[in-house]
């Protein structure tokens, strides 16, 4: 007997203490863990025997191919030991199926994942609420209206797990550590359950959770719904579920495209995990910043703004029809600054710097551009703005200096162009 069978049969000794006369008759009908034909108190007898009941044809099997599942057939997983396969089962539930998943140290935790419900090791405090002061026998409360919890007050679990994730939570340990979570995924229903003994003979001796085994029958029943199939410990697959809940052949195509990319994500994503990745997502977002900082820092201006002066027939002109110097020298001057508050980091560096510290700044920042800046750097300071430059004669600029400014800002612009 495993782990699983120790801790029942301590549930065993406990539940059965008032009563010691049973004790070996129900020790005699023991067999294997939560087996569907076991009359002991380990296994789900009563479980098979209320589902008849209620006009569900039974199952149970250690293997079973996909082709066998039918339309509207409930697949119940109890405390799975071997590999499971999560794409499929996750497929059958999308299609439509409807899923019990009842395990609490089992190997169904990717399952979960997939199906977006987080399972941990519980962590019930010693004064929280227990069945009969029973250590390990921690009570589940209800935490609303939910069909699975109709005329139930609280479960009777034995060393479950906590579920979290998505889905609703209809039963809770103290600190909202779900014990049974209902959720929708796709087509289909998924209830799962942190402590597959709830349901197990001797534990529905209890109105409670028997109550609870009823309402989980009928929660997943519909009108197609004629078998429940079952399968526990080591069981076995083959095949894959056919969608043949979905009639158009384009939505069964986009429904395997979407199980394809879906089954990319085999894990849920935790608190922790969460952390790490705006960690990891801040540090590629830093090094893209890094990256093309350089590039917003330093644009390179285009020589074209010369081309209006040289072409005289373009340019300005006063109101004798001689060219206006001054309005295109301004434009030369405020192309210049822009470019250098760009190298520098320094809003308008021409009125904001002095000489010394414009070419200390350059020379720092990028030294190739010094040599074409310091040439014309008289010229720049005796160049007003573009928004003084009207108020300035046609004089003021000759066309020497006018020639020389512009070779110049050519010059210093090439040298952006070759060292960014």
């Amino acid at each position: 007997m495993g782990r699983k069978g120790l801790m029942a049969c301590l549930c065993l000794f406990g539940l059965i203490a008032a009563d010691p006369a049973r004790a070996q008759d129900i020790v005699s009908e023991t067999g294997a863990d939560y087996a569907t034909d076991n009359r002991g108190w380990n296994g789900l007898s009563t479980f098979v025997a209320l589902c008849r009941g209620l006009g569900l044809e039974v199952v149970s099997t250690s293997a079973f191919n996909w082709k066998e599942i039918e339309d509207g057939d409930v697949l119940v997983l109890f405390y799975p030991t071997g590999s499971i396969p999560g794409s499929e089962i996750a497929t059958f539930v999308r299609d439509g199926g409807h899923l019990v998943i009842a395990d609490d140290f089992g190997t169904a935790g990717k399952l979960l994942a997939r199906l977006g419900i987080l399972r941990r090791p519980a962590d019930v405090a010693a004064g929280a609420p227990h069945y009969a002061a029973l250590p390990y026998a921690p009570i589940a409360r209800a935490t609303g209206d939910h069909p699975l919890a109709h005329g139930i007050d609280h479960l009777v679990t034995n060393h479950p797990a906590a579920l979290a994730g998505g889905g609703t939570s209809v039963f809770a340990l103290p600190g909202d550590q779900g014990v049974v979570i209902a959720a929708d995924f796709g087509r289909g229903r998924v209830v799962a359950i942190s402590d597959p003994s709830m349901v197990i003979n001797r534990m529905l001796e209890l109105s409670d959770n028997l109550q609870f085994a009823i309402n989980l029958v009928r929660y997943l029943t519909t009108a197609d719904t004629h078998r429940v199939v079952i399968a526990s410990g080591d069981f076995v697959v083959y095949g894959w579920p056919e969608p043949h809940r979905i009639a158009d052949p384009a939505e069964r195509f986009a429904d395997r495209a979407n199980a394809a990319l879906y089954g990319t994500g085999d894990y849920l994503l935790t608190g922790a995990g969460a952390k790490w990745a705006a960690v990891f997502g801040a540090a590629i977002l830093s090094v893209a910043v890094l990256w093309v900082l350089p590039l917003v820092r330093r644009p390179v201006a285009s020589e074209n703004f010369t081309r209006i002066a040289r072409r005289k027939a373009a340019a300005p002109v006063d109101e004798n029809g001689r060219p206006r110097l001054d309005l295109a020298a301004a434009i030369v001057r405020d192309s210049v600054n822009q470019s250098l508050a760009t190298v520098v980091g320094v809003a308008d560096p021409l009125a904001q710097l002095s000489d010394r510290a414009l070419i200390t700044a350059v020379l720092r920042a990028l030294p190739e551009a010094e040599p074409a800046l310091a040439e014309i750097l008289p010229l720049l300071r005796k160049v007003l703005p573009r928004g003084h430059s009207t108020h300035i004669t046609a004089t003021a600029v000759s066309q020497r200096e006018f020639d020389r400014l512009t070779s110049g800002a050519a010059a210093f612009h090439r040298s952006l162009k070759e060292h960014v």
